[in-house]
C-alpha cells in the first residue's frame, strides 16, 4: 500500500497580503480623521508652550474677527465633515448655542454638576483655541467668558514654534 503524505497549503503569501491590506486601511483612516482646524486661521507664533500629547476630550475652536465682531468654528458633532459655526450670542432666539455647546460637553445632556450615563460629568474636558495672529482680545473675550462659565477647567491656545 502506498503512503499517502498530506500536503498543507502555504499560507504565508496570504498573511502577507492581508498585513498589507491592513497597513493600508490604517493610513487611510489616519487620513480622514479631521480635527476641525480652519487652516485659514494664522495662528500667532510662541517660543513658549508645549505640545498637547492627549487629543481626548478635546473641543477645538477656531476664533477669528469678522467685521469686528468674533465669528467661532469647530466640530461639535463627530458626523460632522466641517466645522459650523457656533455663535456666541443667538439675538433671535435670546440663548448663547457656545455656551450650551461647552455646557454638554463638560457637564453631560443634562448640563448640570452630577449625573450618571448621558448626564454625567466630563472633568477631562478640554478647549484649544486657534485663533487668529491679528484678532483683537475684545474678539476673543466672549469665548474665554463662555468657557468660564462652563467651567471648562483647562483651556489652551494654539501657537507654533518659529
Amino acid at each position: 500500500m502506498p503512503e499517502s503524505h498530506s500536503t498543507h497549503p502555504n499560507v504565508t503569501p496570504l498573511i502577507d497580503v492581508v498585513m498589507c491590506l491592513i497597513i493600508f486601511y490604517m493610513l487611510v483612516a489616519k487620513i480622514g480623521v479631521t480635527s476641525g482646524a480652519d487652516p485659514s486661521i494664522s495662528i500667532p507664533v510662541s517660543v513658549l508652550g508645549k505640545d498637547l500629547k492627549d487629543l481626548g476630550n478635546t473641543l477645538l475652536l477656531n476664533v477669528r474677527e469678522v467685521a469686528d465682531t468674533p465669528f467661532v468654528t469647530a466640530l461639535v458633532d463627530g458626523s460632522q465633515r466641517s466645522p459650523q459655526e457656533v455663535r456666541i450670542v443667538d439675538t433671535v432666539t435670546n440663548t448663547r448655542p457656545l455656551r450650551e455647546v461647552l455646557l454638554r460637553l463638560r457637564y453631560g445632556a443634562d448640563r448640570k454638576v452630577g449625573g450618571t450615563g448621558l448626564a454625567a460629568d466630563n472633568d477631562n474636558f478640554k478647549v484649544i483655541i486657534r485663533g487668529d495672529r491679528d484678532m483683537t482680545y475684545k474678539s476673543l473675550e466672549p469665548v474665554l467668558i463662555a468657557c468660564m462659565e462652563a467651567n471648562v477647567k483647562d483651556v489652551n491656545f494654539n501657537t507654533y514654534k518659529p
